[in-house]
């Protein structure tokens, strides 16, 4: 894939070539946690973005700390940022601060912290729906557009 004359389509096609199959490497190294420290940071990137904005759509940021999508919390903002998106990135920290420590690894004690934190995460929402860009979801596309822009990353032949 190359990156010079890419459009959107493109984007998405790269898109869906790459997330599923960092998903199903992670699947192999554990069932337990996502350990998306071990992967290289544009990987790690792409699917933190894609994780979060999956979440959030479906059930806010409650639902993002709440299952499995939550062991990268701490790692997105940076992933983020590496992607260019800054405001989403300060808005994830934000979001983190929320538990007043770092974002808890583990998903049961995770998940005893936020029972105390019911109803903290609506102003993040909206501030995530606010900020959605027109053109759609920002995983396939900036997303797919850093894939196509990055073939090395994330392709052998690339």
């Amino acid at each position: 894939m190359e990156a010079e004359g890419a459009g959107p389509r493109d984007w998405f096609e790269a898109y869906l070539a790459v997330v599923d199959s960092i998903r199903d490497e992670l699947a192999r190294i554990s069932r337990r946690f996502d350990w998306y420290e071990l992967l290289s940071p544009g990987r790690r990137a792409v699917v933190l973005l894609d994780t979060l904005e999956a979440e959030v759509n479906n059930g806010g940021f409650e639902q993002y700390y709440g299952n499995s999508s939550g062991d990268g919390a701490v790692l997105a903002p940076d992933s983020l940022r590496l992607l260019g998106l800054e405001e989403l990135a300060a808005l994830v920290e934000r979001a983190n601060g929320v538990f007043g420590e770092p974002v808890l690894r583990d998903r049961e004690e995770r998940d005893e912290v936020l029972e105390d934190l019911e109803g903290a995460w609506e102003s993040f929402d909206d501030e995530f729906f606010r900020r959605k860009p027109e053109e759609g979801d920002w995983a396939p596309t900036v997303g797919g557009r850093y894939i196509v822009a990055h073939p090395g990353e994330f392709f052998m032949d690339g």
